[in-house]
């Protein structure tokens, strides 16, 4: 019989809450969890631009050898990647810093442009966006109307020890010849730190924005075949090192991980494979943070469908 302490108390507080798939319930969650007597630091991930020398050469280049040379207009054409370019254009952000307290918020937000000359291109960069204007302005909600709470609460010392901060960026997670995926990360620290993540992709053949289940065939069970794959390295990883911990396995069932969804959070790696992301506290207890599972492609290899993976 499996002793319970520290980590599995966690874990039934984590379990006994409906974790919607909304961002702003989750948020709420973890408002409700929290204790906001305690500080946690919050860091920011670098975002690496390409310089606009760099691309200002590329494209006259490009243009230059399109319009001297008509056989190599015609062979670019056959070539996909060079025919749909997806970026970030520029990104706008929210700002605040409340005097009493240790109360602050700092949201960069990304604007994504997709040029392919199609009217296809313009329709898909407008619903990314909107997408990613959605997402964070439920985070700017929940940060407002908490500070709105706060001042109201009619307790200066409440407001005075007030420790509740919110972070939001962005990176480029792929973008290869297929697929350009961007990745919103959300931290919320109060008593601990809950971290979240939505990640958007564009598949620049088609122009169309994707999720994980268009990486495969139809009627495949891509959830049952990743769910094993990840079970398996839960448990190899645990048997081999003891601080490793997931929810598997444990007598409680209803606290274990029986399947992702079938629109988990994934990006494709500079290798080609298939990684599927977790958010803290969903698969392990939060000393494991944000976890993440690399998917061998021969795994999945007879229910893949072409040009994505390799």
């Amino acid at each position: 019989m499996k002793k319970y302490g520290d980590v599995n108390e966690m874990r039934r507080l984590y379990k006994k809450i409906s974790v919607p798939r909304e961002l702003e319930d989750k948020v709420n969650d973890s408002l409700e969890r929290a204790n906001l007597n305690a500080k946690k630091k919050i860091h920011s991930k670098t975002v690496i631009w390409r310089t606009l020398a760099l691309t200002t050469t590329a494209v006259l280049a490009f243009v230059l050898l399109v319009n001297v040379n008509a056989n190599a207009a015609l062979a670019m054409e056959k070539i996909p990647f060079l025919g749909r370019v997806v970026k970030v254009v520029s990104f706008r952000e929210y700002q605040d810093v409340q005097e009493e307290g240790d109360v602050q918020a700092d949201i960069r937000i990304p604007t994504i442009g997709i040029e392919g000359g199609q009217d296809i291109d313009r329709e898909v960069s407008e619903e990314l966006n909107q997408k990613i204007r959605e997402y964070t302005d439920a985070i700017i909600r929940q940060y407002e109307e908490e500070v709105k709470r706060l001042k109201g609460s009619g307790s200066k010392e409440e407001a005075e020890s007030a420790k509740y901060s919110v972070f939001n960026d962005y990176e480029v997670v792929t973008d290869n010849d297929r697929l350009f995926s961007i990745c919103i990360h959300t931290e919320v620290a109060m008593a601990g730190t809950n971290s979240y993540i939505k990640i958007y992709h564009v598949d620049k053949k088609s122009g169309k924005m994707i999720t994980l289940r268009d990486l495969f065939k139809k009627d495949a069970d891509y959830v049952g075949v990743i769910s094993k794959v990840i079970k398996s390295e839960m448990r190899r990883q645990m048997r081999e090192d003891p601080a490793i911990s997931y929810f598997l396995d444990d007598e409680i069932e209803d606290w274990n991980f029986k399947e992702i969804s079938p629109e988990a959070n994934f990006y494709v790696d500079g290798e080609g494979k298939l990684t599927i992301v977790f958010d803290k506290y969903e698969v392990a207890p939060g000393c494991m943070g944000m976890v993440e599972f690399s998917i061998p492609y021969e795994e999945i290899e007879d229910i893949a469908s072409e040009g994505y993976l390799e």
